[in-house]
Parts: structure tokens; C-alpha cells; sequence
């Protein structure tokens, strides 16, 4: 299976684009497959798994992640805390089965419920406000992690920047973000909070800063916590 940074990493062919072609043009009109390298774009595919009271939503997931898997894709499932209790609670393994060929991760405790994560740490400083995150959300990934079996691999926040939480969760096993709309000026991604952050801004430096992180052989950026890679995005 691909994961996340092969697939940023890499070149998918598109035969698809041929068979498109001869289907729908003429027998002349046909162009014909080409060795030239051609442009490619590369996307993550990423689901918000949060609707928790609404069982039919399970049955909307699993179909999802199987026609998925049937197409060689892999997607990105983020759950919240309450969604994992809720399959646990309905007894559907079956959706949990058809989501372990995907990556998993951990999007926050509860969502769209109190305690909201913004408003609890907007007036905290940086110790209380990472002890309250920790006692806050560590009891969803904790859920998420044991219906699994495994670690989720990324944390996308709910709908805060708050360096507190993303340096928690960095604490906490998870130093991939999902989604954060801080401030890249134009780069790929950035190294924020101990985490690392691809930019909402532009996807283009992804690739370039995953090449750079990989050559340097660290596992992580060495420019510094907290500041753009202008070297590496």
C-alpha cells in the first residue's frame, strides 16, 4: 500500500486517459499512447469521520472506503473521539474492517460539542494549555487507537490554530497535521509547534520539502521549531 508521503513522493501513470480517448473518439481521431513523461497532479484524499449520531453515516464510510481500496486508492479517514465509541458501541466492526486499508487519524475528542478547543485555550498559557488539551483529547485517541490496533498517523485539528494543541498532540504520538490554515507565505509547508504542517495555502512545495526531508536523513527538518523551511519547501 502507498502511504501518504510515497504518494506525495511519486508519479502515478493515467492508462485510464487512453481507454477514455478510444472509447469516445473516432477511429482516426485517436491519440495514440505517448513515452513522453507527462504532467501529473497529485491529491490527498481526506474525510472529515465525525457524524457520530446519524448510523447511516457508518454505511456511507464503509462504501466509501471500499470502492476506494477497489481502485488502489488509499484515503486519509480522521475520527473524532465520539465516532469511534459510537462504532464500537453499534457493534460495527465491519466498518472498522473496510477502514484499515486507509490511513487513520485522530481529529479531536468531540466535535461541534463542549469543551470547544478554541475557546478553553484562547486565555491559557502554554503549560495549562497543553495539560488541558492532554486531558481533554487523549482520552479519543486512546478510542481511536485501541478499535484499530494501531496509532492514527496524523491530527487534524478542530477548527483551531492554537500552538498549544499542536504541540500536545505532537507530545502525544501524532506530529503530522491534517489540515491548518496558519500562515505559509507561499510555501509547501512548514515546520510549526513541533508538528509538520502542509500549507492550506498551496500544495506546490510539498513535494520538494518531502524530497529535501528525506535526503537530510533526520526523520525530521533541522531548520528550527517553529519557523519556515526556506530551504526545504
Amino acid at each position: 500500500m502507498t502511504t501518504r508521503r510515497q504518494f506525495l513522493t511519486t508519479s502515478a501513470a493515467l492508462p485510464v486517459l487512453y481507454k477514455f480517448q478510444s472509447t469516445f473518439l473516432g477511429a482516426d481521431e485517436v491519440t495514440k499512447p505517448t513515452t513522453e513523461r507527462q504532467p501529473s497532479t497529485q491529491v490527498i484524499l481526506s474525510f472529515a469521520t465525525e457524524v457520530a449520531d446519524e448510523p447511516k453515516d457508518f454505511d456511507h464510510i464503509k462504501a466509501l472506503a471500499e470502492f476506494l481500496t477497489k481502485e488502489g486508492l488509499i484515503g486519509n479517514f480522521h475520527l473524532t473521539g465520539d465516532y469511534a465509541r459510537a462504532l464500537k458501541h453499534h457493534g460495527r466492526l465491519d466498518v472498522v474492517e473496510a477502514l484499515m486499508s486507509h490511513e487513520i487519524g485522530f481529529h479531536c475528542n468531540h466535535h461541534g460539542a463542549a469543551p470547544f478547543m478554541a475557546g478553553y485555550l484562547e486565555k491559557m498559557d502554554w503549560r495549562d494549555g497543553t495539560s488541558e488539551w492532554t486531558r481533554n483529547e487523549l482520552p479519543g485517541l486512546r478510542v481511536v487507537e485501541e478499535l484499530f490496533g494501531r496509532r492514527p498517523v496524523y491530527y487534524t485539528t478542530e477548527f483551531n490554530k492554537a500552538p498549544q494543541s499542536i504541540f500536545a498532540s505532537s507530545q502525544a504520538g501524532l506530529p503530522t497535521i491534517g489540515y491548518l490554515p496558519i500562515p505559509a507565505r507561499g510555501h509547501g509547508a512548514v515546520w510549526y509547534c513541533n508538528s509538520f504542517v502542509p500549507s492550506c495555502e498551496s500544495a506546490m512545495g510539498v513535494r520538494t520539502f518531502l524530497q529535501h526531508w528525506a535526503e537530510a536523513g533526520t526523520g525530521r527538518p533541522v531548520s528550527g521549531t517553529g519557523k519556515v523551511l526556506p530551504d526545504q519547501v
